[in-house]
Formats: structure tokens, C-alpha cells, sequence
């Protein structure tokens, strides 16, 4: 739902000469009276229903984690509001609840520190959701002054952390990141700790207090730095139980480390099981590990409820070993931003989700053996025709019918524009004929029959956002008429539910 409101109330509106007025001789002093009078009387019950459902469309946004601009300072968020009259600001003003998102900004065009000091005080004790970040543009930037405005902020936040529901902190460098100690954060559920380099990754281990001490039985969302992550295992401290999102960033192995030091995938997932029984969601960023080292006996690892593994910028043999690592397949895999060039992926992960693999990878062969059933393609340059002409092609013998990718049924696209309806069509054309012709009909699950594969049609279909390639009203009724769901141009969807 999209709500707008204007801020002008109290101005004068001329009457529309389209739509006539219900005096016959209305003036403009009287006009501007009924106006101010009406927003003047309003039912402070209605108008707090009315700026409730603004702060719950607000909050939606306010603690995205990359903004492109000061989310406080929002049409609809409550700085602005309360500016719009005094009757408004004073309830507002009045109402905790509507203070306690709280959405900073560090960069060089940092939120004012009188601001953030006030919502503190505005949502007096009701637990808090701090969000503290940088306008996107500005990650690229050196910035020699993010660490003291981080601080600054944190002299400000400290006070009230025994209230903070969630703390998100994104930022650049991860000397910037400050340290959390255990009695000031004791109800959350949510810490996120990221930073885009490790700056820190050359110095020897710091003697002093890990970054964060503190072992509240509440967490259940932890993004960090491996280097926080490994200081606090290194500690005992027992923190990770109740984890169920784990994120971790930021690991190549130093000269020092070598060679009982050094932590490989084996080694982590080891951690991981013992640490975090309850993992339902792990991510591994820019996690440059070697897979076994020093006769590390393999095994496989066993992780009862985990649902999701992303891997974002990692090299092929972490694609590779993860899932065999695994005593059970990955529901869901998400590769970002990964070289995927002569990788073979675990045929038995029931979803694939590809962001940002540039237009040079060849995703033929890393597809070719893929026995799931969906895939979901994200800003993905390597969604293009020449992509689509392979998955339209069979390879057929006398006991043969093999697509790659023989299972898909849903196949999923967002902002990855570069590709031609006809090929589209072409590709649900050629595996539907190839359904018929093997089982009779569409609707014929795949079967294996010893070393025979037969095919299966791609079922639902759908372009998530509005960045879609035109399509005409005779190539819309074609898809619905071949696919059983299909949508084009369709909202944002999670992948678990696709």
C-alpha cells in the first residue's frame, strides 16, 4: 500500500474547475477557513490512525541497510510530520512508538547528532531498532573521519543499548566498528556488524577485550567479521545458540597463521556445528579459505534446520565442497558475485539463486548437471539469448531426451533485462513439445528409469520488477496459455516462497 500526504494542509486550496463547488458564491477567506478548520478538528483518534499507517509504510524502509538518502528525512517519516503544524508535531511528539526506528547516517553528510539524540528521548523506554550506515554512493569514498563519527554517535546510543531490539551497523572500514560489551545489550535478537574491508586483517591479534562480550541468549541474527567471530570462539564465549542467520565476512589466510593456525572450510564447519545448532541461514562473504589442510578428517556435517547458504564473491572450490560437505542437500543456494567458470554444482539443491554473475561467465557448463527444480536469476548480465538458445536445446538419442538444467519448472528474473521474448518462448516451446513427445502430456512429472532422462516444462514463469523487455498482448496471452503461472513485471517475491 502507497500512501502520500500533503504537508501544505493549512494552506489555501482553489477550488478544481472541473468539479464545482458545493456554494453557490464560496470565497477565498472562507475557503482557506473551512480548510484550516477541518484539519484543526480532526478527531485526534483518526488522526493518529491516519500517521500510524504512514510510520508503518516508513518503517518498511527506514532500516534499509543501503540507503540512497537520509531515511529520516522521508515526507513520511516522523521528523518531517511533526514539522507540518504544531497540533501535529505535538502528538506526534507525544507517541514513543513513532521514535523508535531509529535510521543514522555516518558518511560526510552525517545525521546531526542533536536528531539522534532525540529520538532517543522521544521513544523514552520502548525497545529501539538502530540502524547506522552510509548513503550508497559513499562506500567507495576515503574517509579518514567514519571511525570518530561512528563513535560519536555510539557516546550518544550507549545509555539506551539495554534497549536496542536490533543494532545494524554498515560501514567501511572495520576499525570503524565499535565494540559492544555484554550488560548494555541484553534483549537483542538482532546484530549486524559489516563492513566492506578489513583493514584490520594484518595486525596481530588485539590482547584486549574481544569486539563483542556479551552473551545475550536472545540473538537470533548475527552478521559479522570473522576475525570478531573467531576472537570470541577463542574466548568461550557461548553466544551463538540461539543464532538462526549467521553472516560472515572477510577471511584470507596470513603468513603467521600457517599452518595449524589457518582456518579451512572443514575446520569452520566444525565450529559451525557445535556453535550454532539451531543455523538456519548462513552467508560466507569474501571467505578466501582453503577446503582441508594438514590431513583435516572430512566428514559430513550435520545442520538439521538450515535452509539457505549464500556465497557471495567466492572462488569455484567453495561452490564445490560446501554442499558435499553437507549431510543433507541446501534447499536454497544463492551464488553473488562469484566466478563460476568450470565449477560443478551439487546437482541436488532444489533452488539456485544467481546474482550479479557477470555477462563473461559461461553458465552452460556450470548448469549442465543441475538437477534442481527452480532458479532464480538477479541483475544477471548472463541472462541473455545466447543463455537462453542453450537451454532450449536437447540433447536427444534413442534412450535420451537431456536439457540442461533437466528439472527446472520455475524459473525466476529480476533486473536482468538483456534477453528477447521470442527466445523466451522458445525455450518453454522446445521443452513442452519434448514433454509431449516422451510422456503425452504436460503434465507428467520427471521420472528416471535406470540411466534414461526424460524432460520436464518450465511451469511458472515470472519477471519480478518493471525493467522487463516490452511484451505485447499476443506474446502475454502465449505465456498464460503455455505456463501455468506466469507474471511479468510483478512485484518484488522472497525465493522460498517461489
Amino acid at each position: 500500500m502507497s500512501l502520500r500526504i500533503n504537508t501544505n494542509l493549512t494552506e489555501t486550496q482553489p477550488a478544481s474547475p472541473n468539479r464545482p463547488s458545493t456554494d453557490l458564491h464560496p470565497a477565498k477567506g472562507e475557503q482557506s477557513a473551512r480548510h484550516e478548520a477541518f484539519i484543526q478538528t480532526l478527531p485526534v483518534e483518526l488522526l493518529l490512525n491516519i500517521l500510524g499507517l504512514l510510520h508503518i509504510e516508513w518503517r518498511t524502509t527506514a532500516n534499509s541497510s543501503i540507503p540512497d538518502e537520509d531515511k529520516s528525512l522521508s515526507p513520511i517519516s516522523p521528523r518531517i510530520l511533526a514539522s507540518v503544524c504544531s497540533r501535529w508535531r505535538d502528538i506526534i511528539h507525544s507517541v514513543p512508538t513513532f521514535w523508535t526506528c531509529v535510521p543514522i547516517i555516518v558518511d560526510r553528510r552525517q545525521t546531526p547528532l542533536s536528531v539522534i539524540r532525540f529520538y532517543f528521548e522521544a521513544s523514552r523506554t520502548l525497545p529501539l531498532n538502530v540502524t547506522m550506515t552510509r548513503r550508497s554512493s559513499s562506500f567507495m569514498e576515503e574517509d579518514s573521519q567514519e571511525k570518530s563519527r561512528v563513535g560519536a554517535v555510539m557516546d550518544l546510543l550507549r545509555p539506551h543499548m539495554s534497549r536496542c531490539e536490533s543494532l545494524h551497523i554498515d560501514v567501511i572500514r572495520r576499525s570503524s566498528l565499535p565494540k559492544i560489551r555484554c550488560e548494555d545489550f541484553a534483549i537483542a535478537k538482532e546484530l549486524k556488524l559489516k563492513c566492506r574491508e578489513d583493514d584490520e586483517m594484518d595486525r596481530p591479534p588485539p590482547n584486549a577485550a574481544t569486539r563483542c562480550e556479551f552473551q545475550p541468549s536472545t540473538l537470533e541474527v548475527l552478521h559479522m567479521t570473522f576475525r570478531d567471530f573467531k576472537d570470541a570462539c577463542e574466548r568461550g564465549v557461548d553466544w551463538f545458540r540461539g543464532v538462526t542467520e549467521l553472516s560472515l565476512a572477510h577471511y584470507a589466510p596470513l603468513t603467521r597463521e600457517y599452518p595449524r593456525g589457518i582456518l579451512t572450510l572443514y575446520r569452520l564447519l566444525g565450529i559451525l556445528q557445535t556453535s550454532t545448532p539451531c543455523l538456519r541461514s548462513l552467508a560466507l562473504v569474501d571467505m578466501h579459505m582453503p577446503i582441508d589442510i594438514d590431513g583435516y578428517r572430512v566428514q559430513a556435517f550435520h545442520f538439521p534446520s538450515l535452509k539457505r547458504v549464500t556465497l557471495e564473491n567466492a572462488r569455484g572450490d567453495l561452490i564445490e565442497h560446501l554442499p558435499r560437505a553437507l549431510s543433507i542437500p541446501i534447499p536454497v543456494l544463492k551464488l553473488v558475485r562469484c566466478v563460476v567458470d568450470f565449477v560443478h554444482i551439487d546437482p541436488l539443491n532444489a533452488r539456485l539463486v544467481l546474482e550479479e554473475i557477470g555477462g563473461e561467465e559461461y553458465l552452460a557448463a556450470f548448469l549442465d548437471n543441475w538437477k534442481g527444480q527452480t532458479i532464480f536469476f538477479q541483475n544477471c548480465p548472463t541472462f541473455h539469448d545466447e543463455f537462453l538458445g542453450w537451454m532450449a536445446q536437447p540433447f536427444v538419442s534413442e534412450a535420451v531426451c537431456h536439457f540442461s538444467c533437466p528439472n527446472l519448472e520455475r524459473l525466476g528474473v529480476m533486473k536482468s533485462p538483456n534477453f528477447s521474448v521470442d527466445c523466451l518462448k522458445r525455450v518453454i516451446t522446445a521443452r513442452r513439445e519434448a514433454v509431449i513427445k516422451w510422456h503425452g502430456d504436460v503434465d507428467t512429472k520427471l521420472q528416471f528409469d535406470g540411466n534414461i532422462k526424460r524432460p520436464t516444462s518450465i511451469r511458472k514463469l515470472q519477471y519480478i520488477g518493471n525493467d522487463a523487455p516490452p511484451l505485447s498482448a499476443g506474446d502475454e496471452q502465449w505465456f498464460r496459455d503455455n505456463v501455468e503461472e506466469f507474471g511479468w513485471g510483478t512485484n518484488q517475491v522472497d525465493i522460498d516462497d517461489f
